[in-house]
């Protein structure tokens, strides 16, 4: 049976691994308002020193104290390694979230053809000091991250079952938690800002 293709898309973050803030803002097909998604992410450091090299705004480190999505937050300058993002999403006609598939992670990647990317998630890691040199190479040299837990998924049932899903697409975020997929015509990211400490915190 031929399983569904994993492409990372090319995007400069990667949807952190260590935070349960995956949110999904769903709304019907016939509604005006977009589909989104929000999680926070995690920059390279040098990626975003090099293109802010020529630049005087300040890096500025980040903080996690609370939730990104409490109303006490202000967020820093979009230049920090760690910044809230928000994927909206077009003509979305098919978008839900679910559980970790495991403890471990939250999609069983074997399911999944992953030959397009360039660390596979399921070989086992003999020296981690070597892999995330070489991760951390690639997402440089390249500007994007090797490995986004962000996806589009390729040869999909999601797409091929749906009549109405003709010139759609089949996206996969993938959060500690939870992952969540969509069908949607296309999508679009931005940066809400950089996380660090609340108003009241000094």
């Amino acid at each position: 049976m031929k399983k569904t293709k994993l492409l990372p898309l090319p995007v400069p973050w990667s949807v952190s691994p260590s935070t349960s803030y995956l949110r999904l803002f769903a709304n019907e097909s016939e509604s005006d308002t977009p589909s989104q998604i929000r999680f926070v992410a995690q920059f390279c450091s040098d990626v975003i020193k090099k293109e802010y090299e020529n630049q005087t705004k300040k890096i500025e480190s980040p903080q996690i104290f609370y939730s990104p999505y409490d109303t006490n937050i202000k967020l820093g300058p979009k230049g920090g390694t760690v910044q809230l993002i928000k994927v909206t999403l077009i003509q979305t006609i098919e978008a839900r979230i679910a559980a970790a598939v495991s403890d471990s992670a939250a999609i069983n990647y074997s399911d999944f053809d992953c030959s397009a990317m360039q660390f596979q998630p399921n070989e086992p890691i003999s020296n981690a000091g070597a892999w995330l040199k070489a991760f951390h190479q690639k997402w440089i040299e390249a500007g994007i991250c090797p490995d986004p837990h962000a996806y589009e998924a390729q040869e999909s049932k999601l797409v091929s079952q749906n009549a109405l899903s003709r010139g759609f697409k089949h996206f996969i975020f993938v959060g500690h938690d939870a992952y969540i997929e969509v069908v949607a015509k296309a999508w679009t990211w931005e940066s809400e800002g950089t996380l660090r400490q609340s108003h009241n915190s000094k």
